[in-house]
């Protein structure tokens, strides 16, 4: 099997040599320094890109700080999971991860349809006005309303 793998590696690596256009000599490449500074002036010009860069740091924490400790805690005292069952866990949630990117696409659409939607409630941000019955307090309430913190049976 690896050998049938390999022999396939090595046509897919000739044909793409071989289709793919090679670089064009007519144009002006800038240097690899010059692109990384340009991203630096992008980041100060565009206040969305700072957020949406934040909102993919803090996911890309959140994905990286659990699932570098869920292994261990499934095969723990507590669950005693087998190490397929994890990798079962583990595919779940590669899942969860197409479906955030999935869920990216939405959010970008959602702000061309109503810029400046998804910068709501950040500070320095315009801010909803407070509508009477309206939903804007925590997730939940109504305005007014206090949120249940007991759960209901």
């Amino acid at each position: 099997m690896y050998l049938f793998a390999s022999r396939l590696m090595v046509v897919n690596a000739i044909v793409m040599t071989r289709v793919l256009a090679g670089p064009r000599s007519d144009t002006a490449h800038p240097a690899y320094a010059a692109v990384l500074r340009s991203t630096i002036g992008l980041y100060r010009q565009y206040p969305q890109l700072r957020l949406r860069s934040a909102f993919g740091a803090v996911a890309f924490a959140a994905f990286s700080l659990f699932w570098s400790t869920v292994p261990f805690v499934l095969s723990g005292e507590h669950y005693r999971y087998s190490p397929s069952t994890i990798g079962l866990f583990a595919l779940l949630g590669a899942a969860g991860a197409l479906a955030a990117n999935q869920f990216s696409g939405i959010c970008d659409r959602l702000d061309r349809l109503d810029p400046g939607r998804l910068d709501r409630g950040v500070p320095g941000r315009h801010r909803h006005r407070r509508r009477r019955g309206g939903l804007d307090g925590p997730v939940g309430t109504r305005s007014g309303q206090r949120p249940c913190l007991r759960s209901r049976r």
